[in-house]
């Protein structure tokens, strides 16, 4: 099965990501900020939609997990920029 994970270089999503791999399904990571890894790793801008569309028209999954960090200390800060 071919995946495609937005986000996916997070913690959630590099777990999932390794799982998929070692049960040798295709896996597409999507990432702004993408590192070496045993799947294909993609730089995603969220402006430019390039290769991208082809991967996700052509997948089988998309397991979205692109958006702010959960990793969020400053609750107030966050909640006047998320709205």
């Amino acid at each position: 099965m071919k995946m495609v994970i937005p986000g996916g270089s997070g913690q959630v999503g590099h777990t999932l990501s390794r799982h998929f791999h070692a049960d040798e399904h295709t896996v597409i990571v999507l990432s702004r900020t993408p590192q070496p890894a045993l799947w294909r790793t993609m730089m995603r801008d969220g402006l430019t939609p390039g290769a991208r569309v082809a991967g996700l028209e052509q997948s089988d999954v998309c397991i979205n997990f692109a958006g702010r960090s959960v990793n969020c200390r400053d609750y107030h800060r966050f909640k006047a920029h998320s709205c």
